[in-house]
C-alpha cells in the first residue's frame, strides 16, 4: 500500500482520500486492472467521471512511484 503524501523521485503520492486520483492508486495497489477502472471510473469532485486519459497518467505514475 502506498504511503499518502510520500514523494519518491519528482512523484508525490496522493493525499486527500476523497479525491479521484487515490481513489484510482487505491485500486490498483489492491490489484484491480486499468481496464477495470476504465470501465467504472471513479468520481471528481465536480460529479463528472475521470477520463481515461486521466487514468492512463495515474497508471504511470503509480507504476513508476511503484518501483523507485
Amino acid at each position: 500500500m502506498f504511503q499518502t503524501g510520500e514523494l519518491r523521485g519528482s512523484i508525490k503520492s496522493p493525499i486527500v482520500r476523497k479525491s479521484a486520483r487515490f481513489q484510482i492508486w487505491e485500486r490498483l495497489d489492491k490489484g484491480e486492472s486499468l481496464e477495470s477502472i476504465k470501465k467504472n471510473p471513479p468520481l471528481m469532485k465536480n460529479g463528472a467521471a475521470t477520463k481515461d486519459s486521466n487514468i492512463d497518467i495515474e497508471h504511470y505514475q503509480w507504476g513508476a512511484w511503484s518501483r523507485l
